[in-house]
């Protein structure tokens, strides 16, 4: 129904007769979000679709080009986003989604660790915040979580500390900043959370206020910190704020435990319970690990330029960009209460 971006041609089994037409295929892709593979029907004579790969809802994402690996079980096709998407074929039109190298295909503008160096946060002129976490049973990184995606360019990404309550350590909260001119406190995801404890065998928890709230959601069945439900945020009206929602359980693909006809046919991930085990996909991390808004910081007139935060999280200075004495100041703010300290006013420019 779009415009065809790119064709390639490819066989169902490198060990096969190559010189046959039945084991031909042709792989093609489209601005439509999917993916095709063609073969020749010998009954009518006719070349039609086998296959469809791609995406049926979501943050939907053109495809620029797909290709065959060199054994021809495994598809690789990379959207307009920058996303990589691979298909491994398991069975006879089979074709499960894996998980792949993802990262920013903007500048990175700002990054920073966490607070206990669990994990890595970076922000950047495509629009989105991400966090990076180790797979450590593999020792590689990978992205767990796409914690905001926004609608300007993000400039400044900042970990804020929640200190620890005995043997206790929480998630950090996340605070950004960019052209918007609003400074924006997000709370961890318990998908986040639930992913980063088990790739990275971790103990770090959401904060509750009311400890009997965070036991009534922690899975007992667990040798460690894994909650039973899943709190994450969706985009409202704009991309400009992220309402938190919950469901009951996190979907993912499984690659190959259990596939849904319905998953392999029209791309459908909320067919199937993620368990964790590997780094998610990229459907899953656009559409299942944003992280619910806390609270938005008022007080800059222009794009913001700079964030820090103190050791203990009890601190938060911003600076915005500005061509005057009256913008070029360093805000101090509180942030339990979301309300300006103080200003400093020193500097004559951004």
């Amino acid at each position: 129904t779009d415009h065809i971006s790119s064709v390639t041609w490819g066989y169902k089994d490198a060990k096969g007769n190559l010189e046959d037409e039945s084991n031909l295929v042709l792989l093609s892709t489209s601005f439509d979000f999917s993916c095709y593979i063609w073969n020749n029907d010998k009954k009518d004579d006719l070349w039609v679709n086998r296959v469809r790969l791609g995406q049926m809802g979501g943050n939907k994402n053109a495809f620029f080009g797909a290709v065959f690996n060199g054994q021809y079980d495994e598809i690789l096709a990379y959207t307009f986003g920058g996303a990589l998407y691979l298909w491994k074929i398991e069975g006879e039109d089979q074709y499960n989604l894996r998980h792949t190298i993802s990262g920013h295909f903007g500048n990175v503008t700002d990054l920073d660790w966490s607070s206990e160096g669990d994990y890595l946060v970076s922000c950047s002129s495509d629009q989105t915040t991400r966090l990076y976490g180790e797979w450590v049973a593999k020792g590689t990184w990978h992205e767990l979580s796409r914690a905001q995606i926004h609608g300007y360019d993000m400039n400044a990404i900042r970990n804020l500390r929640v200190p620890a309550k005995g043997d206790k350590k929480f998630v950090d909260y996340i605070v950004s900043g960019g052209d918007e001119k609003i400074i924006r406190m997000f709370e961890p995801s318990l998908a986040f959370i639930n992913t980063l404890n088990t790739l990275g065998n971790k103990n770090l928890r959401l904060f509750f206020e009311n400890a009997e709230d965070e036991d009534k959601n922690l899975d007992k069945s667990y040798n460690g910190v894994r909650y039973n439900i899943n709190t994450e945020a969706t985009n409202q009206v704009l991309g400009l704020m992220a309402k938190q929602i919950q469901v009951e359980q996190p979907k993912i693909s499984t690659y190959g435990e259990g596939e849904d006809e319905d998953f392999q046919e029209e791309g459908n991930n909320d067919a199937m319970d993620y368990d964790y085990k590997t780094p998610p996909v990229e459907d899953y991390i656009v559409k299942r690990t944003l992280w619910p808004e806390l609270n938005k910081l008022y007080g800059h007139g222009y794009e913001i330029k700079a964030i820090a935060v103190n050791s203990t999280g009890s601190l938060i200075a911003s600076a915005c960009k500005s061509q005057t004495t009256d913008h070029a100041c360093i805000i101090l703010w509180d942030p339990k209460k979301y309300n300006i300290i103080d200003r400093i006013h020193f500097h004559n420019y951004t």
